[in-house]
């Protein structure tokens, strides 16, 4: 049977010191320094994987980035249309690491007045133009709008843009779903039959509003696409909300109203996005059942 020290001299091996001990003492002391030191890199493994899990950008978070770049980067920036007053930012992630993007976006002037080479060589190519701090912006923010040039998501159309005829069933379902008050709206607002009615539908409608049945081809594509972007007259909650329809219901709206004025080529369920995967998920909690 083996004795107390037997056994820790065991353990001191596999953490490579030596084994010729006498002292029991100090052979239990080394023994726990191994399974301690693997339980540390163990918990800082954890928390390392945990860091990068938690700035994963989500669905949520690509449509956070979009906003973020039409509101601060293309007063400075193009995406694949040339230099503006700042460099072209397609291909950014390929030409510059993300943790130095990350620094970069967050403290430019402090990584020029540090003396970094690639962002010296930035302010004097670019007349000395400085690119505002963006601080508030959270290392998860950040990383969510690389990810978005990363996917070249700023020369994605939105999905509002597609022509009605391209709807599949399901898109056109929800569409009706929205009009009629089954689903509700995204932001909020009141559905589409409070004012309007649409003949053969589900509910006769309101009154206060035109008949919607025509709508999509007396306006065609493109107008009934800008009309849904806002809403038809000021009215809460829309006027206090951040939008008014998003672009898959405008979308699903449009091509509602276009199967409901005619017929338009029923297509197959498509395979969507993770983005449009995880509108559907908050679609569920919005039916009213």
């Amino acid at each position: 049977m083996s004795t107390h020290c037997e056994r820790s001299s065991r353990f001191v091996v596999f953490s490579n010191k030596a084994t010729d001990h006498t002292n029991c003492t100090d052979n239990h002391r080394s023994a726990l320094s191994a399974p301690s030191a693997a339980l540390f890199l163990i918990a800082v493994l954890i928390f390392v994987v945990g860091k990068c899990v938690a700035l994963s950008a989500t669905p949520a978070d690509s449509v956070e980035a979009k906003t973020i770049f039409r509101k601060r980067c293309t007063v400075c920036h193009t995406f694949g249309k040339g230099v503006k007053v700042g460099p072209d930012l397609k291909g950014v992630t390929e030409r510059r690491t993300r943790e130095w993007l990350l620094r970069f976006i967050r403290a430019s002037s402090s990584v020029i007045q540090a003396g970094d080479p690639i962002a010296t060589k930035l302010f004097r190519e670019f007349k000395q133009e400085r690119m505002p701090d963006w601080s508030d912006l959270s290392p998860k923010q950040v990383v969510a709008i690389l990810d978005y040039f990363a996917g070249d998501g700023p020369l994605q159309k939105e999905p509002d843009e597609r022509d009605a005829s391209t709807a599949t069933a399901g898109e056109i379902e929800m569409g009706r779903q929205l009009f009629s008050g089954v689903t509700r709206l995204n932001y909020g607002g009141r559905p589409c039959h409070t004012c309007h009615s649409i003949r053969g539908g589900e509910s006769k409608g309101g009154s206060l509003g035109p008949d919607l049945t025509g709508a999509y081809f007396k306006y065609r594509d493109a107008a009934l696409t800008d009309f849904l972007r806002r809403p038809c007259f000021p009215r809460e909650p829309e006027s206090s909300a951040s939008g008014y329809l998003t672009p898959q219901e405008s979308f699903e709206l449009k091509a509602y109203m276009a199967k409901a004025g005619g017929s338009i080529p029923i297509r197959p369920p498509a395979s969507r996005n993770p983005a449009n995967d995880y509108v559907n998920r908050t679609r569920e909690e919005r039916r009213i059942l």
